[in-house]
Formats: C-alpha cells, sequence, structure tokens
C-alpha cells in the first residue's frame, strides 16, 4: 500500500496512554508511518495528567498539530475504531480514540514491556492483589461497591483459603473492613509525587487479581497473567458512562458492579 500517515493523540492517564499506544504500534505494523500528538497535556483539563511513557522507548515520533480541519475536511478524522479493514483510510488521518481493546493490546505484550522497560518477576504466591479507585471516580461515581470486592474475594477464597490480599488505593483515608477484605497482609496509599508507572511496576508479579475498573490494575493482571491466574474484573465496566473494554479474554471472571 502506498504510505498513509497516521497522527494519533496521546491523552488520559497512564493506563490510557498504554492502550493508545499500543494502537499506534498496531497502526505502524500495518503500514502507517506514525505520530504522536501530545497537545492534550499542554492543555487544561478537570483531571490533569502526565505523560509517565518515556515516549523514546516506543519508537515513535511526536508532532503536535492541533487544527483538526484538515481531516474533517478530507474526512479522514477517527475515532474509536475496531478493524482497520473497515475503513478507508487517506494520505493524512487523524486518530483521536482510547482504543480500549484487547485486540491492540495482546499481539503488544512484548513491545509493551519494552517501552515500560518492566524486568521479568518471580510471581508471588499466594499473594492476589486487589486494587481499590476512588478519588476522581467518587466524583464520576464510578467507584466499585463494597460488594463487588466481597464476591471476589470470597470466590478467589473458596479456590484457596490460604490466599493473602495486598490492597492499592488512590484513597489515603481508606479503611480497612475486615470482615470483607479477610485475610489482607499489606495495604498501599498513595504516597507523594508518586508515579503511576511506579505503581504499575508494584502491582505486577501477583498470582491472582481483583482489578477495578481502571486501565492501571487491568495493565497489571494483563502483563502478570498466565493460565493459572485467577483475574475478576467489573460487569459492566463504567455504569454511568459509555466506557468498556473491549474483547475482554473469556477465561477472566465477572463480577457484577451493581
Amino acid at each position: 500500500m502506498n504510505k498513509k500517515f497516521a497522527l494519533v493523540d496521546l491523552k488520559g492517564g497512564l493506563g490510557n496512554q498504554i492502550f493508545i499506544i499500543c494502537f499506534a504500534n498496531h497502526l505502524k505494523k500495518n503500514g502507517f508511518k506514525v505520530y504522536l500528538d501530545t497537545s492534550f497535556y499542554k492543555t487544561k483539563q478537570p483531571f490533569p495528567r502526565d505523560i509517565e511513557i518515556n515516549l523514546e522507548n516506543t519508537g515513535l515520533k511526536v508532532f503536535n498539530f492541533k487544527n483538526n480541519r484538515i481531516f474533517f475536511f478530507l474526512n479522514t478524522w477517527f475515532e474509536e475504531i475496531k478493524n482497520l479493514q473497515d475503513y478507508k483510510f487517506s494520505f493524512l488521518n487523524r486518530f483521536t480514540g482510547y482504543y480500549q481493546n484487547f485486540k491492540f493490546l495482546t499481539p503488544n505484550k512484548e513491545y509493551l514491556t519494552n517501552v515500560l522497560n518492566i524486568q521479568n518477576t518471580q510471581t508471588k504466591q499466594n499473594k492476589a492483589l486487589i486494587h481499590i479507585r476512588r478519588g476522581d471516580y467518587m466524583t464520576l461515581n464510578e467507584n466499585l461497591s463494597l460488594s463487588y470486592y466481597e464476591n471476589a474475594i470470597n470466590r478467589l477464597l473458596d479456590e484457596n483459603p490460604k490466599i493473602k490480599f495486598d490492597i492499592f488505593t488512590d484513597d489515603k483515608n481508606f479503611t480497612l473492613n475486615t470482615n470483607i477484605f479477610r485475610n489482607t497482609e499489606n495495604i498501599f496509599f498513595p504516597s507523594q509525587n508518586e508515579k503511576a508507572l511506579e505503581v504499575l511496576k508494584n502491582m505486577i508479579g501477583y498470582e491472582h487479581y481483583i482489578i477495578a475498573n481502571s486501565s492501571l490494575s487491568l495493565i497489571a493482571a494483563y502483563l502478570s497473567s498466565n493460565s493459572d491466574t485467577n483475574i475478576y474484573y467489573p460487569d459492566p465496566w463504567w455504569k454511568n458512562f459509555e466506557v468498556s473494554i473491549n474483547e475482554i479474554p473469556a477465561h477472566w471472571i465477572k463480577i457484577n458492579n451493581e
């Protein structure tokens, strides 16, 4: 095919950045000359985020171009897409979605570990991670209920009563309910100036996962998973907004998000 150019908007927190970069690499594998637009991080946002990824590791160049008129004129402004084959692309194309789809994530596992500089870690046997995301999720009314965690914990303990849990939370005021969060060994609270990438790396390596409706713990679970890993996730992903993760692996275990 003739060389086509793709300008991909990088935006959001670390989890979103990871999905977008995997999509951008998918475009590159399919013959596009790909550039990342990082203009998002120079604008005022209700929930400010930083670029956490070392973009030099991605093999992609940065080109900031805020004007969308040319892409609207060419009809080559694309948001969420699932299959490149379903679209007709022009010489210049802009992609502005979040692309939270395992179709783009799964083929890029090795690429992603190199981009994030994640070393091989030994699995923490009989240890499970619980992620409790609050913070901005409280404002959005998308924080998960205690019943979600209780159901997931009970199911995991039914399979292995010896499992011990580590809790990662962004809520510095989180109080442990020992009736629900049984067998808890450690609680990791947010620390000052802590980077999301540091948290992600600390989340990697657990034998099992009870994730939040957050791409941060989803990515940690994905990078750590093997055939014996139980991963529990909320369904629906979000209740009040049209936010979902597409093509979640069939062996991941749904827990009702009431």
